[in-house]
Formats: structure tokens, sequence, C-alpha cells
């Protein structure tokens, strides 16, 4: 199996205390205790080169979503820039739309100059890519340029890039985000995403991003009834009977 850590740990004992609501992470996520402490291992280590994947894998409604938002939240809790995009089914053929979900909002709003700076380099070849000069974008070029823009985001401090529902990604965003992914060593750059277990007629880009030595895979498992029976009396007010409490 793919998984190659499913948060059923000596740490899982701890996971209500851990993602109990109130505390830090302000999510309540429950028996998430485990994810929660890679999520913040893996930011804690940006700022010392030491760049990697972490993709969360799980089936529709467990979670992976709200794991995701954590990652987030604990990027903004250390100052770490993070950089968002939700894949979308219906928009499988924009080519490279989620790159431009996650750097064509960061160099429109930013200063002439620093766009500028950004772009110095190689890094200019990404400039097709999101409308910027020039036409085309589906080269080694292009993936070379948005390397190198990654890095020079990455050179003020470290970055989080985090994409939601991978399984939907366009083929050139897939692309390009396995070859970023062979290149993490030594970046202060973290690729997190969500994606449902791999089927027929999903990406073989997924299937190797999936695969890669570089990736930490994280298979978050279902709740357990108390969990369930939590989850139903903080946010309706009732208290289920445990014998009858799903998932």
């Amino acid at each position: 199996r793919r998984c190659r850590w499913n948060g059923r740990s000596a740490m899982a004992e701890q996971t209500m205390t851990c993602s109990a609501p109130g505390t830090r992470h302000g999510l309540g996520l429950l028996e998430r205790g485990g994810e929660l402490a890679r999520i913040e291992q893996s930011i804690a280590t940006l700022g010392d080169g030491h760049g990697s994947a972490l993709i969360i894998e799980g089936a529709t409604g467990i979670g992976k979503s709200s794991l995701l938002r954590a990652v987030c939240e604990h990027a903004f809790e250390r100052g770490v820039q993070a950089l968002t995009a939700r894949a979308s089914e219906l928009e499988r053929d924009f080519g490279f739309g989620i790159v431009r979900q996650l750097l064509e909002r960061r160099l429109v709003l930013t200063s002439e100059a620093e766009r500028t700076e950004l772009l110095t380099g190689a890094a200019a070849l990404s400039g097709p890519v999101l409308g910027l000069a020039g036409s085309g974008g589906n080269s080694f070029a292009a993936l070379h340029g948005l390397y190198w823009l990654v890095a020079n985001l990455a050179t003020s401090g470290p970055l989080v890039l985090a994409v939601d529902d991978l399984q939907w990604a366009d083929e050139p965003s897939l692309r390009w985000l396995v070859y970023l992914c062979h290149r993490l060593e030594g970046l202060q750059v973290l690729v997190a995403a969500t994606t449902r277990p791999l089927r027929p007629g999903h990406s073989q880009l997924l299937a190797e991003l999936l695969t890669m030595r570089s990736a930490q895979v994280l298979c978050p498992g279902p709740l357990s009834e108390p969990a369930v029976a939590q989850l139903v009396r903080d946010g309706l007010g009732a208290m289920p009977e445990i014998g009858r409490a799903h998932v």
C-alpha cells in the first residue's frame, strides 16, 4: 500500500487531547493529533532548507481538506507564506490552471520592482504560462521557469504551496508539480496536497507523485464512534447513542 503513515501510531493515544476544540490549531479536529504533528514538523523544518511534499490521501469526507487548512494555519502561525489552489473536475482541460491559481495572484498583487526581481533569470521562462509575456507554455522551458519562480519566491522566506483535490488537477500542472517535487532538496518549500485514492482514469503523473521518495503520504483513518458522537454533540447540541454513531 502507498500510504507510508496512517496516523495509528503511539501518537494516536493522545489525539483527542492534541486536536480538541479550543486548542491553538483552532480547527476542532478530533483524532488527528498524529497528522497535525507531522504537518507541524514539515513546516518547522522548512527554515533549514528541508523542502518536502506532504500528500493527504483518503476517501471523500475523511477530512483531507480540514488537514490541508491546518497546514495553512500552521504556516500562518509561523509567518510562512502560503499559496493555495483547488482543482475542479470541470477545469481539468484548462492547462496550467492549478499553477495559475497558485502563482498568478501573487505576481499580480506585488509591486513592479518585486515582480521584475522574481522573474529574473530562468524564472522569466514562466511568463507565458502566467500570461505575462509571449505565448505557449507547455514546454520543458516553462517547467524550468516555474521552478525558478518558486525558488525565487522562497529566497525571502519559507513557502507552502497547498493544493486541494489534486485528483482533478490538469496534466500540465501535475507535470510541473512532479518536476518541482523532484527538486525540493535545499528549497524552503513545502508542497502540500489532498487527493482521493488512485483509481482507473486518474493521471499517471498523480501516481508518480504519490510514490516519490521525497513525498510523505498521510492516510487519515475513520473517526472512532466516541469522536463522531462528540462531533454530533458539538455541532447539533445533541447526544447520540454511541452504538448508533457512524462515520
